[in-house]
């Protein structure tokens, strides 16, 4: 039978029902996927908003910080086991098997007991048995960001376990250090700092005496820790978002471009909720300074004048956010100075000084005036911030004139500050030498005498006023009757004896009165090359010699030594607790518990806006401590 053939109206009518199912079909498929874009929409409206999660106040919403956390930035505390050489038979050869092992295994990979390496005349063994050598616990704690070289001191102890008497004299040889409390038969890691060079013991115990805690057998390597690898700060978004971490990421870069000497752009997007920061080599000194203008920057397009207005009335009206609005001005640049200016005079002290430190960090000339008179004249507790900030400030005679005014300050806070100021701005008014490559003496002219040593960073000995001698006739008898210095008449000269306690060798001379002579000639190292008479003191003894003159009444000048912060932090990262700033001769920190191996190291920490932070903020004001003098009365 013939196949019928499909007349016109069925293959209309054909077409008609399948394009109606098609209709069908896509009508379906839009309502589903309006359907579905509604639930989006609704979802996205009800999501919190971060900075209302926050709970930031309205005036910083926008920024950086009100977007996420900070992960890397609390310091972080290093440690490890390391050998103490050139000691003079103070050493012991005791030392637990388990830390000995780990020590050998470093030791050869370093080349010891290796030919090839130039160090086979000793295994690790002999030198780990050698008396001239100790087993040390080496501390240290790294500022939050700092990059790859930055300088540290590190806090040497005389290891547990172990019967070592001394290490004053000694060197730390290279040892590197590992994030937290080290476990010697824990997996070896990745060394993130090492540490190396003299050792400063307490300077104000005899060197022969017996002493616990910080004295012969606790000291410190000053600025000789150096970082291995750079410690990247990490921000983490709150609420997952591609778009607004490369926001951030190309809001920072804008902010800080990438320069010669950087290895990297200053931030980097990792993910959604993941964003890196590389602290840019002009912030290396401060890397605190980068990340509060990082977490301070806006995100929005509001125009920086109209920006800078609205943070000088937060000012006026929350002096509570001071710390947070100054680096909201800061952030913004120059273009906020107008605004800050109409705030260096408001008798609020609050605002004041926040409006000028951020004046000052953006070198605003006009803010120069206002400093000063803060210097000289402001409350006692703003006049060294006030010196701190000017010290920043671009080259300008008129500022060092006054800070060489403030060197004769009643307060001796004040002087130290303004001698920190000159220095850190180059003025030619101070006198510098290196003594024997071990410490640096320098000279300040000032109408009021004063002796300034100090115990961080570079080993410095400053004596204030010209031509600063030792009284005579006079009779010193320090170090158990070992260092004597005496002159029985009115004289430029002293007669001094030494007996050295290690090799019981006793040296005798003549030496001029004027101090810087003879803080030449305690440290002063006598060859057949130099043959002038010396009497080859470290750094600490050189301070120590200087205290028993002190004490003694022949100084005639207050004898000031820096207070130290380094076994604060050191505690403050082991506790996890603060504690009281203390000077290293105050107290012991040699036994302090080891850190909870469980403490989250590794957590992120939430900037809190409103808040000042002290980890991202200046650094401490030098502090000072008095060594008392008798009157002239009691003198001998």
């Amino acid at each position: 039978m013939p196949k019928q053939q499909p007349t016109p109206t069925s293959r209309a009518r054909k077409a008609a029902l399948l394009a109606a199912t098609l209709g069908a079909l896509l009508i379906a498929s839009a309502l589903s996927t309006g359907c579905e874009d509604s639930m989006k929409r609704r979802a996205r409206a009800v999501m919190p908003d971060t900075a209302a999660l926050r709970d930031v106040p309205r005036v910083l919403r926008n920024t950086i910080g009100s977007y996420v956390s900070v992960r890397g930035d609390r310091p972080l505390l290093v440690t490890g086991y390391g050998i103490v050489v050139g000691l003079d038979g103070t050493g012991s050869s005791d030392v637990p098997i388990s830390v000995r092992d780990r020590l050998e295994r470093e030791m050869g990979l370093r080349g010891v007991g290796q030919e090839s390496k130039g160090m086979g005349w000793i295994s690790p063994t002999e030198m780990l048995n050698d008396p001239n050598t100790a087993v040390v616990l080496v501390r240290a704690v790294i500022p939050p960001g700092s990059v790859e070289g930055a300088r540290f001191d590190a806090m040497v102890t005389i290891a547990p376990g172990t019967s070592t008497t001394s290490i004053e004299g000694g060197r730390l040889w290279s040892t590197d250090l590992f994030k937290g409390q080290i476990n010697p038969q824990g997996p070896v890691t990745e060394a993130l700092a090492s540490a190396a060079g003299p050792i400063f013991v307490n300077p104000f115990t005899d060197p022969n005496g017996e002493v616990s805690g910080f004295g012969a057998m606790t000291g410190r390597v000053l600025a000789g820790g150096s970082v291995n690898k750079p410690l990247d700060l990490v921000l983490l978004l709150d609420v997952p978002s591609f778009a607004r971490a490369r926001a951030i990421t190309a809001a920072i870069n804008s902010k800080f471009p990438r320069s010669r000497g950087d290895r990297d752009t200053s931030a980097r997007g990792v993910s959604e909720d993941v964003i890196e920061l590389h602290v840019p080599q002009r912030y290396a000194n401060n890397p605190g300074e980068f990340l509060n203008l990082v977490m301070h920057t806006r995100l929005d397009n509001m125009v920086p004048q109209i920006a800078s207005g609205l943070y000088a009335r937060a000012l006026k009206d929350q002096p509570h956010l001071a710390t947070d609005l100054s680096w909201c001005m800061q952030a913004l640049g120059r273009a906020a100075l107008p605004s800050l200016r109409d705030l260096y005079d408001t008798p609020d002290a609050g605002p004041r000084l926040a409006a000028l430190q951020a004046g000052a960090r953006l070198q605003d000339a006009l803010a120069a005036p206002h400093l000063k008179e803060l210097a000289a004249n402001g409350p006692a507790s703003i006049r060294a911030d006030a010196i701190n900030l000017l010290a920043g400030m671009d080259a300008d005679p008129r500022i060092n004139l006054h800070l060489r005014q403030l060197i004769d300050a009643d307060d001796v806070d004040i002087r130290v500050a303004a001698y920190e100021a000159l220095v850190e701005r180059n003025d030619p008014s101070i006198s510098r030498r290196n003594v024997e490559d071990k410490f640096v003496l320098d000279l300040v002219p000032a109408n009021e005498p004063m002796v300034y040593i100090t115990q961080q960073n570079v080993p410095r000995i400053v004596l204030f006023g010209s031509n600063l001698t030792i009284e005579t006739p006079t009779f010193i008898s320090g170090w158990s009757s070992r260092l004597m210095l005496n002159a029985q008449y009115q004289t430029d000269e002293l007669d001094v004896y030494y007996l050295d306690h290690i090799t019981d060798e006793s040296t005798t001379a003549a030496v001029s009165t004027n101090l810087a002579d003879v803080v030449d000639f305690f440290a002063h190292e006598t060859t057949p090359e130099r043959p002038r008479p010396g009497l080859g003191l470290t750094y600490s003894q050189t301070v120590g010699a200087l205290n028993e003159i002190a004490v003694a009444g022949a100084l005639p000048a207050p004898f000031i030594a820096e207070q130290d912060v380094l076994a604060a932090e050191l505690l403050h990262s082991i506790e996890g607790a603060s504690v009281t700033e203390r000077p290293e001769f105050e107290g012991d920190t040699g036994d302090v518990a080891p850190a909870d191996p469980d403490n989250p190291d590794e957590m992120p920490s939430v900037v809190q806006f409103g808040v000042d932070q002290p980890n991202q903020t200046n650094p401490p004001a030098k502090r000072t401590f008095v060594v008392p003098i008798p009157p002239k009365s009691s003198r001998k």
